[in-house]
């Protein structure tokens, strides 16, 4: 499946406007996630499809890539550092800190930008 620039923006731009919803923890699952739909570098079509077909689920996609971005010396993940130090690098200790039914609802709402029929 593929998806196009727009459908990405679309789902990324719902993502952006849940930022200030819950805690530190969330905000970052939702950032996470608005990479993963937004940006074919983060989460190429092959990936998102998986994700939308339910063969991945977007808590293990998110999981993946927070612990995959928190060693990254670059300025923009500097959050992802501070949480790796908060969690004191245990993704099980973050896992259990973030509000996956939330995450949940924004990412049937990611679905449905994508042109993915939410059941």
């Amino acid at each position: 499946m593929e998806f196009t620039k727009q459908q990405r923006k679309d789902a990324e731009d719902l993502c952006l406007t849940y930022l200030d919803t819950g805690s530190f923890m969330d905000y970052l699952a939702i950032v996470t996630m608005g990479l993963m739909v937004g940006f074919a570098e983060t989460c190429p079509d092959e990936v998102l499809s998986q994700l939308c077909s339910g063969e991945l689920t977007i808590k293990s996609g998110i999981l993946w890539n927070v612990e995959n971005s928190w060693d990254n010396q670059e300025e923009f993940f500097e959050p992802f550092v501070q949480l790796k130090e908060q969690v004191k690098g245990d993704i099980e200790v973050y896992e259990s800190s973030v509000d996956w039914i939330l995450i949940e609802r924004l990412w049937n709402g990611c679905l449905s930008k994508l042109g993915i029929e939410v059941a």
